[in-house]
């Protein structure tokens, strides 16, 4: 320490500058890892927020919310990675706002990929009596 610190006023200011420079960047670093460490942990990674608009949106369904249904399962639909419940509140949610042909589509499609779906069926059987399709909802209705 004697060897590094002169006893000549700005030989001392000098060595005390310099170990505030040091000082600052240490602690700018350390705040800079801090900012990002708290960015990642705030933010919601698309899987997550597909999960949620996705079960939010079929509570809203299920609850007679269907603005507030249609507005969330838009955002997780996707064609390509056709999930049958999505598809099937959407369709309902669609029908029960006004857009029948569009969520009568949905259904269409939810029950050729799920044939076996009493539920899709129903509910796309009721859809067909409610536009007065009745030769396309007798069959499904039977199931």
């Amino acid at each position: 320490l004697e060897n590094t610190m002169s006893s000549k006023p700005s030989d001392i200011l000098d060595e005390v500058t310099r170990y505030a420079h040091y000082g600052l960047s240490v602690a700018k670093k350390l705040g800079m890892n801090m900012v990002d460490a708290f960015r990642a942990a705030g933010s919601v990674n698309d899987d997550i927020r597909q999960v949620y608009y996705r079960d939010k949106g079929i509570s809203h369904a299920k609850a007679g919310r269907y603005s507030q249904a249609v507005m969330l399962l838009e955002q997780v639909y996707d064609a390509d990675a056709f999930d049958v419940d999505v598809a099937l509140h959407l369709g309902i949610a669609y029908v029960k706002t006004g857009a029948v042909d569009r969520g009568t589509e949905l259904l269409e499609r939810a029950l050729a990929d799920a044939p076996d779906n009493v539920k899709v069926a129903t509910v796309l059987g009721l859809t067909y009596v409610q536009v007065q399709k009745y030769d396309l909802a007798v069959p499904l209705l039977i199931k």
